[in-house]
């Protein structure tokens, strides 16, 4: 993996504090933006899931320490905060992350020179972007192969994404904010209160284009869905991992079916705990609760990170052990795993639920 492939792969996983985001920041976001979402990394980093996760980027790994080398970035040290910002879900999709950070702007430069990106300037700040479509610079943010900008706007701020988000990002440079004032000020709560944090104006059926498999865009256009007008949620990150989650919807009956229809699919994954895919998502979903208030249903979860550690070692071990296996072979079975004739059948399919929302009802019955 080339070094830019991997900063920006950095900036989005870790894209997993008492301070509100950076308002710096949420003055370079564009003023039509209708979904903003942040990470505190210095904050989370400091937690117990973060710091294992900084275990996991081994510092023996050459590659990284490569990177390092090169550019004199340590995203473990020098990653401050993430803000992402969209203005809707479009055909050509337009995306701003703005990094806040330490960084060496020269020795960056020569990097993204060496690995083929075209440097440039516009309005004062350096620009780069990928020189052809074999660029090892160059990445597809969407499906229509757009061209990424990558801003240094100075020695703590960075830009990344499509050229006009970019653009307009370098020309909101020292102007206050213009965004929506209640976006802005939903920014500003969810942020002082999580660490990783989202809002979102957009309703999810208008997400169904861009979902690969068919099935998933029915989904999206299902009722349920498309009785949400805006969303929002975060994670507080600690001993214990605190998600919490809001949507408003059009009607107090609408809340109630979205409370139904994930509590419901929460019960399916309980019911097959025996299926080794889903044991670990089942165990995390034991502490979710539901409610509706009105027109806006809320969702909270409380998981032990040490929970969460093991559920992601146990990935870790399965990833490695289907490597190993040869082509076609069956994963071999845990010690004291029964085989799969001596499982117990699957409970008899039962009728599955009916949800009522502003709509219409209809049932919605467990897969066979």
């Amino acid at each position: 993996m080339s070094p830019w492939k991997r900063a920006v792969s950095a900036l989005l996983i870790i894209a997993a504090s008492a301070a509100a985001a950076d308002r710096s920041l949420l003055d370079l976001v564009m003023p039509e933006a209708r979904m903003v979402s942040g990470i505190n990394i210095e904050r989370a980093l400091a937690s117990p899931i973060g710091q294992f996760f900084v275990s996991q980027m081994q510092s023996s790994d050459p590659g990284l320490q490569k990177f390092i080398g090169e550019t004199g970035f340590d995203p473990r040290r020098d990653l401050k905060e993430i803000l992402i910002a969209s203005p809707a879900v479009v055909k050509n999709s337009q995306m701003l992350i703005l990094v806040r950070g330490q960084f060496d702007p020269l020795r960056i430069l020569a990097v993204a020179k060496k690995q083929g990106a075209v440097v440039r300037q516009f309005k004062g700040v350096p620009v780069m972007t990928g020189n052809a479509k074999d660029s090892k610079w160059l990445m597809q943010m969407s499906k229509q192969s757009t061209e990424p900008w990558f801003a240094l706007l100075d020695g703590s701020t960075a830009a990344f994404g499509d050229a006009i988000s970019v653009q307009g990002a370098i020309g909101r440079r020292g102007a206050a904010t213009r965004l929506d004032p209640r976006i802005a000020a939903r920014a500003q709560e969810l942020s002082s209160r999580y660490d990783c944090w989202g809002y979102s104006m957009v309703p999810p059926s208008a997400f169904s284009g861009q979902m690969p498999d068919e099935r998933l865009t029915g989904a999206m256009k299902g009722d349920v869905l498309r009785a949400i007008t805006e969303s929002s949620g975060g994670v507080r990150l600690g001993a214990d991992i605190e998600i919490f989650g809001e949507a408003v919807t059009r009607s107090p009956k609408d809340a109630q079916a979205l409370a139904d229809v994930i509590r419901f699919f929460a019960g399916l994954l309980q019911l097959n705990q025996k299926d080794a895919k889903i044991t670990g998502p089942a165990q995390l979903l034991q502490s979710l609760n539901l409610a509706a208030d009105g027109n806006v249903m809320r969702l909270s979860m409380t998981i032990p990170h040490a929970d969460v550690e093991k559920f992601i070692r146990d990935a870790q071990a399965s990833a490695r052990q289907a490597r190993t296996q040869a082509p076609g072979a069956r994963p071999a079975a845990a010690p004291g795993t029964p085989s799969p004739s001596a499982l117990p059948a699957p409970p008899a399919r039962s009728g599955g639920i009916v949800i009522h929302s502003s709509e219409g009802s209809y049932e919605i019955a467990p897969p066979k």
